[in-house]
């Protein structure tokens, strides 16, 4: 797809267990993947976004596909601006990793 390694970023969270991250905060007080995803795209203002798709089997992929919107959409706002300046996002892409989707992949355009 042409994106640089170096604008590529992984969370690491452990397979089958990104919904005990599904939160701003874990109760040891690390990063939740909100928090992570917003992180990422104040500090790599993207403005396209590739997400799995909510329709995905994998419930990983499921939290990260609701994680990454709420993300998108807020990073945008003037929310915790000692984040950074709101990123503004004009397109996300929902992907479907293992199955094949019912229905063609969805764009969110949010210009």
């Amino acid at each position: 797809m042409g994106v640089p390694p170096d604008r590529i970023r992984f969370l690491r969270y452990p397979d089958m267990s990104v919904r005990n991250y599904q939160s701003w905060e874990t109760p040891d007080g690390q990063p939740g993947a909100y928090q992570a995803l917003f992180r990422i795209i104040r500090d790599c203002r993207p403005s396209t976004v590739f997400l799995p798709s909510e329709l995905d089997f994998h419930p990983d992929h499921k939290v990260i596909a609701e994680a990454g919107l709420v993300a998108c959409v807020q990073a945008g706002e003037t929310l915790m601006p000692e984040l950074g300046p709101p990123a503004m996002i004009r397109r996300i892409y929902a992907y479907q990793v293992w199955e094949p989707l019912p229905a063609p992949v969805a764009a969110y355009p949010l210009d």
